[in-house]
């Protein structure tokens, strides 16, 4: 997932995968609802809370964000893409934290 910033990171603290969050949207999140609100299948699967890598661009001001989607074993599991949401906790190049009311996207809010 290419993430665009909209200014001068810290490299340190956009690579650092603990800064990221990745889970599904609640209804209070710009993502909406997770599934529509309806029950969550038992074949859903997961994603791992934290990305497999990150690398920060500076020239591009984005990050590049890679994370694990794994197939159950019964080849049956589902996942709603629309409505993940990845969540930056980390700060800018001047060490100023997010503001947590724009610190994530969402396929779905197709905001940040």
């Amino acid at each position: 997932m290419r993430i665009g910033l909209s200014k001068e990171m810290d490299p340190v603290s956009v690579q650092n995968p603990f800064n990221w969050e990745i889970g599904r949207a609640t209804g209070s999140s710009a993502g909406g609802e997770y599934n529509w609100g309806l029950q969550i299948p038992s074949t859903e699967i997961g994603i791992d809370p934290h990305p497999d890598n990150i690398v920060y661009d500076a020239t591009m001001s984005s990050a590049d964000v890679t994370f694990s989607v794994r197939q159950n074993s019964a080849g049956n599991g589902t996942i709603d893409p629309s409505h993940i949401v990845f969540k930056f906790n980390g700060v800018d190049a001047y060490g100023k934290a997010m503001d947590p009311a724009a610190d994530e996207f969402s396929g779905f809010s197709a905001i940040a």
